[in-house]
């Protein structure tokens, strides 16, 4: 895939573009003129404002300054609404935006088959939009089938697998000290997933990570999504988030839980899904503290999950109860198996994300 940038994004974002160049596996390419109907391109937020150029492209990319995009968030939205793809602050690095970049070619093709395409243009997109979403699917299932991450402690397996909608999960995890953070989230804009991932890894400047932390984390990445207006105050839906701290040393684990996951703790449901509304006000409702112990296994079932779970009638607990025998990543791939099951299609109608945690049988608790 190939991603042009304007002569102004390459003087105002040089180090930006080099790091982007070298962390994907995309073609980031100088002069929108080049760029075809359907490419992303990276536009800067003053040359967009004062509209210096003109370009069909449905996915742009905006690039600014800090300040800049608060300043002008309502004109672009108004002005742009569903063409903007993602905003990218050239002072961050380039890790922030992966997820954001990963996730273009799951934009619905609704949008271009309402720009007037023909028949033949729109199902050569279509093709070459399922090529790309194959070719993904692939490294998911055979380069990466599983992550896995070991701890003081505790070990985490996860597993991932796309959808076609547009947005989609994203999760991401630091360490701070003897804290793990993890941050999944699903959204209904590419926007949300790069405020997420932005501000993880403003949190993982701490050296250690205490309540006020996370919800420091929380303020922050609510005002964030405000500023950018992808918070719908009725539909919990659009914008679901679940946080996970865990000591490795206490073994206490905190949670905020906004939105349609679900966790079990060994075969016990610790919570199900909720619709609280990601803000301020529900930062207590939605949080949950836990004393974990050696052989403790946790599983989460994202919102993605459990919507495809719904959708071929299987039970959450019965699921449960047949995974109880299975080692954790044996358990990813059946869970996997089980939601994927009577699916026509390669891909799920969202993103599905499980998430194992395991502590070890010969954990060294502080007490």
């Amino acid at each position: 895939m190939n991603i042009y940038y304007s002569d102004t994004c390459l003087k105002r974002g040089t180090l930006l573009i080099q790091d982007l160049k070298s962390l994907l596996p995309y073609k980031f390419q100088n002069g929108l003129n080049r760029a075809k109907q359907l490419e992303p391109i990276m536009v800067d937020i003053v040359e967009l404002l004062e509209e210096k150029i003109s370009f069909p492209n449905p996915f742009i990319f905006v690039c600014f300054k800090e300040s800049e995009l608060k300043e002008h968030i309502t004109t672009i939205k108004r002005k742009f609404g569903e063409r903007i793809a993602g905003f990218l602050n050239y002072d961050d690095k380039a890790e922030v935006y992966k997820s954001t970049f990963d996730r273009i070619i799951n934009q619905n093709i609704s949008y271009v088959a309402a720009e007037g395409m023909s028949v033949e243009e729109l199902k050569d997109f279509y093709n070459e939009s399922l090529k790309e979403l194959e070719r993904v699917k692939k490294i998911h299932k055979n380069v990466v089938p599983i992550r896995k991450e070991h701890f003081k402690n505790i070990s985490l397996y996860s597993k991932f697998l796309p959808g076609f909608k547009s947005g989609g999960e994203v999760f991401d995890m630091i360490q701070c000290g003897n804290s793990i953070v993890i941050a999944l989230g699903a959204f209904e804009s590419y926007l949300g997933a790069s405020v997420l991932l932005k501000n993880l890894y403003d949190l993982s400047n701490h050296h250690e990570i205490q309540k006020t932390n996370l919800e420091d984390f929380l303020e922050n990445f609510v005002n964030d999504c405000r500023d950018i207006e992808i918070i719908d105050k009725d539909d919990f839906i659009k914008l679901q988030l679940d946080l996970i701290c865990f000591d490795m040393s206490s073994l206490d684990m905190t949670t905020y839980h906004f939105g349609g996951g679900n966790l079990f703790l060994n075969e016990n449901k610790v919570f199900e899904g909720n619709e609280f509304i990601v803000n301020e006000n529900n930062f207590s409702p939605a949080h949950l503290s836990l004393k974990l112990k050696r052989n403790d296994r946790l599983v989460f079932f994202s919102p993605g999950f459990m919507n495809a779970l719904k959708n071929n009638n299987t039970e959450i607990k019965s699921l449960i109860d047949d995974l109880v025998s299975f080692k954790s990543e044996e358990a990813l791939n059946e869970a996997m198996f089980v939601i994927k099951k009577g699916i026509k299609d390669s891909f799920l109608d969202r993103d599905a994300s499980i998430l194992i945690f395991e502590v070890n049988n010969h954990a060294l608790v502080k007490i």
